[in-house]
Order: C-alpha cells, then sequence, then structure tokens
C-alpha cells in the first residue's frame, strides 16, 4: 500500500527532472544567450572588408561614358568550352586576374600591380590613381572570384561553399552548413585562417555576445570553420543512441507500473 500511494507521484516527477534538464540543454545550445559582452556599432566597415591574397583570382571591370577609352582595360575573351547557344555574345566573358605569388597582377596597359594586402576599397582607389591619364571619370569594380569557405565538424552538412558575396558572417556560413548539431560545442569554434604564409586560429564562443566584436565573426576568403562535438559524442555515439533508449525504458517501465498499481 505504501508503494502504491507514493509511485502514482512517479510521472509528475519524471516530468519535472526531464523538464529541468532541458531548460539546461537549451542553454547549452542557444546562441547569445548570456549578457556577457555587448555588439559594438562603432567598429569601422572596413573591419570586414577582405584583404586580398596570393591566388586569389579577381574579375576588374573598368566603366566609362567613354566606352572606347575604357576598352584596353576590358579584355574579353570567347569560352570555346561553354555549354550556352551558339550565340556569340552569351559566350563571351571577362578576363580574370590571379594574384601570383609576388601578390602582383598584370593589367593591361598599366601593367603589373600589387595588390596583396589590399582591400578592395584600396584597389579601386590604387587603379583610379593609375587610369586618370587615360580615364577621366573612371568606374572601378573588384570582385574575388574563388571567395569560398570551409565549414567542417559537428554540423548538418559539412563542406565547401562558395560565396557570392564577400562579407559573409560566421552565422550565415553555419547556415550554409545547415546549422551546427545539438552535440556542438558553441563554447569553442574554431576559426583557421590565412595570415601571410602562417595559419592563424581564433577561437568564437557564440553562446556570448562578445563573439559578435570578434575578428573570425566575419569570415575571409578561404577560412576554415571547425565545429567539435561535445564529449559525449567524441567518446561514443553508440553510448548515446544506449543512454536514449534506456531512458525511454524507464519511462515506459514507469508509466506501466503505475497503470499496473492505480488499478
Amino acid at each position: 500500500m505504501f508503494f502504491k500511494k507514493y509511485f502514482r507521484f512517479l510521472p509528475t516527477l519524471y516530468l519535472l527532472v526531464s523538464l529541468t534538464f532541458s531548460c539546461k540543454n537549451i542553454e547549452k545550445i542557444a546562441y547569445f544567450n548570456n549578457n556577457e559582452g555587448q555588439a559594438n556599432d562603432s567598429i569601422s566597415p572596413f573591419f570586414y572588408s577582405p584583404v586580398l591574397k596570393k591566388n586569389d583570382v579577381l574579375t576588374i571591370s573598368i566603366s566609362s561614358l567613354n566606352l572606347e577609352a575604357v576598352k584596353p582595360f576590358n579584355q574579353l575573351y570567347f569560352d570555346l568550352s561553354s555549354n550556352k547557344s551558339n550565340n556569340n555574345s552569351e559566350n563571351i566573358v571577362k578576363k580574370t586576374y590571379l594574384i601570383n605569388h609576388l601578390g602582383e597582377i598584370d593589367f593591361p596597359v598599366l601593367g603589373k600591380i600589387k595588390l596583396e594586402g589590399l582591400t578592395k576599397f584600396e584597389v579601386k582607389e590604387l587603379l583610379a590613381g593609375k587610369l586618370k591619364e587615360y580615364v577621366s571619370d573612371a568606374v572601378i569594380t573588384v570582385s574575388i572570384e574563388n571567395f569560398s569557405i570551409t565549414v567542417l565538424g559537428d554540423v548538418k552538412v559539412p563542406g565547401t561553399f562558395k560565396v557570392n558575396d564577400d562579407r559573409i558572417s560566421i552565422l550565415q556560413a553555419l547556415g550554409f552548413a545547415g546549422d551546427l548539431t545539438n552535440t556542438a560545442v558553441r563554447k569553442n569554434i574554431l576559426v583557421i585562417r590565412e595570415d601571410g604564409e602562417k595559419k592563424k586560429e581564433i577561437r568564437l564562443d557564440l553562446t556570448s555576445k562578445k563573439a559578435l566584436n570578434s575578428e573570425a565573426f566575419y569570415l575571409r576568403q578561404n577560412d576554415v570553420v571547425y565545429v567539435q562535438p561535445n564529449r559525449a559524442k567524441a567518446n561514443s555515439s553508440m553510448v548515446g543512441s544506449f543512454f536514449s533508449i534506456t531512458v525511454s525504458l524507464i519511462s515506459l517501465v514507469i508509466t506501466t507500473l503505475t497503470i499496473l498499481l492505480t488499478r
């Protein structure tokens, strides 16, 4: 009778314990859930501009009201491998420029120009200065054609992703990868960045608002993001599955016994 009297409270107790652990788990997996730090609106926008590196592939377009004046600077060629129709205009593509091992490109008329270490804004200013004697109203467009980032580790869809925009946040990168899994460690996201001839490691805690001010919040070309799995998953995925099954069985047993003893 004693057990029959108090056993009926076990489901309620089990529910309370489950809710407690659920709340703690939500705190562990939610982004920016603590109040440490705050977003800094005073950061210069140039902080987010990617710096050009060796092996970057650029498209540089020069436009002007005087089409003949800019024609020598906009080299075009026919893409014979294109699957497009035989319409010649559709097969014409703009020349790209590879930043070589010296950090330079070979630009029409102007010759070799060193671009390594410059932002796109600085490249436009540099070219504008060199073009003054040829074109008075030059409008310069620069884009990085091989801008890509790689996301590996405990995400749903790891891989390398081409970025059409030159500015991508780590949250957008994780979005490309299908977001973090529930077992991912959000407090120790690793960003590996090329810094000249060296590799630079930057750590972010995505549960803290301080991450919004990190130098790695906005990614740069060829950045690699690695997401570490939590200890339970790293030790054994089988243990995690066994634990889930065990909890489910215990719940089933408690429910069954409660029904039998309350009859």
